[in-house]
Parts: structure tokens; C-alpha cells; sequence
């Protein structure tokens, strides 16, 4: 789902850099490890003649010191002006209203200490959309569940969603869905019946406060009862 995702983000960037709303586009990577989605980006850019480096400002966030060590690693030619990166536990960040043009998380918000504070923040934060990868539950109230590690993680209702973009005052739109039960990590859940397992997936979800949205994706308040 990733490459999905970020491709996804591409097309938003590319609007916004067309629209001349940026001449540079902002970008905030929620739990980036080793900033691998700023890789596929800049492929993308690459095959449309252009390149990240001149047209994002990139920042990302994780807790883990080893893989952000190994991001400024990875990347030693770009400037930390253009290419900052930020030690924090994922609903611990601080960000101001509107800092940032686009927000992207993958797989993370889920399993942050505060789910609905990390991805409101993430929804604040940013003027124009938010790209995420989210678990969600088919039942009308999100619902925690723990992984074989021991860590919670929440699995969002629509209805988390749509209040979430209601408070914010962003447009929801939903992509392809995964059933848990055909997720690469199906097991990964304690305790979970057959019947429960059935009403879990994963979402491909994008905020947005722009005019149009990407091509494919349908509107959450059209859904919300699927």
C-alpha cells in the first residue's frame, strides 16, 4: 500500500506546484524512519523531468535515533534547511496551525500513545491535505486492540473520522480498503475471533481542504454507512 500512498501524495504535490499555490512544498512525514517515502518522490519527480531536492522542503518525525541517524546517512547531499529531521514520540510534536503544505503517515498513528491527538495535530498542521495509511474498524466506535508485541493499537471508525474532519474543517476521501485478513501481517493481534477480525482493514485516507481530490478516491460522507 505504500507505493499506492505515496503516489497518491505525488499527484497532491504536483497540483499544488502547478496551481502555484508553493513554489517549494512543504512536507511532513509522521513516523518516517529512513525517510524512504522522500526516496519514491523524488523517483517520481525524476520521471516527470524534475526532482525533490527543488521542489519540497522536507520534514520528518520519529523516536527512534538509529533510523533518523541513518536518514541524514542516506541523504548527505541534501541541505537541513530542505531535509530536517525530528526526534519525538508520534503524538508528542509540537506544530503550529497551518506550518506545513502536506502531511503524510503510513502504518504509524495507530499505534502512538495518543491516536486522535497525533492525527489532529497532523490535520491542523498542515494548509492543504493529509495523506495516511490508517487501521479501521467496521463497528461504529473505534476500538484498541493490543499487537504481539505488547504495544495498543487503535483501530479508527468512520465515524472517528468524519468528526475529526468536521472539527478541522477538511474533506475526507477514502481509497482502496484492506481486510485484515488479507494484510502481509494478518496475525499480528492478540485475542482477535474470526467475527472481530472480519470488521478490521486498513484504509487508504486523504484530508484535504483543496478544491478537487485525487482521481480513484470517494468521499467518506458518501460511505460512512458502507
Amino acid at each position: 500500500q505504500s507505493p499506492k500512498l505515496d503516489l497518491i501524495l505525488f499527484r497532491i504535490i504536483k497540483s499544488l506546484l502547478d496551481q502555484k499555490r508553493s513554489e517549494r512544498v512543504t512536507l511532513f512525514d509522521l513516523g518516517c524512519t529512513v525517510a524512504e517515502h522522500y526516496d519514491l518522490l523524488d523517483v517520481f519527480f525524476q520521471a516527470e523531468g524534475g526532482c525533490a531536492e527543488t521542489s519540497l522542503s522536507y520534514t520528518g518525525l520519529d523516536q527512534s535515533s538509529l533510523v533518523l541517524s541513518t536518514a541524514r546517512l542516506m541523504h548527505p547531499d541534501l541541505s537541513p534547511a530542505q531535509f530536517k529531521l525530528i526526534k519525538s514520540e508520534g503524538s508528542r510534536f509540537e506544530m503550529l496551525p497551518g506550518s506545513y503544505d502536506v502531511g503524510l503517515s503510513v502504518g504509524v498513528i495507530n499505534h502512538v500513545a495518543k491516536p486522535h491527538t497525533a492525527l489532529k495535530k497532523l490535520l491542523t498542521g498542515c494548509r492543504w491535505a493529509v495523506v495516511v495509511q490508517l487501521w479501521v474498524t467496521k463497528k461504529d466506535d473505534g476500538v484498541w486492540h493490543l499487537n504481539h508485541s505488547g504495544i495498543p493499537f487503535y483501530f479508527f471508525s468512520k465515524k472517528d473520522l468524519s468528526a475529526l474532519g468536521k472539527e478541522v474543517g477538511m474533506q475526507i476521501c477514502l481509497g482502496e480498503y484492506t481486510p485484515q485478513e488479507e494484510n502481509s501481517q494478518v496475525n499480528s493481534f492478540l485475542g482477535i475471533s474470526n467475527a472481530t477480525m472480519r470488521t478490521l482493514g486498513s484504509y487508504q485516507v486523504v484530508f484535504t481542504r483543496m478544491e478537487d481530490f485525487p482521481l480513484g478516491l470517494k468521499l467518506l460522507d458518501h460511505m460512512i454507512n458502507d
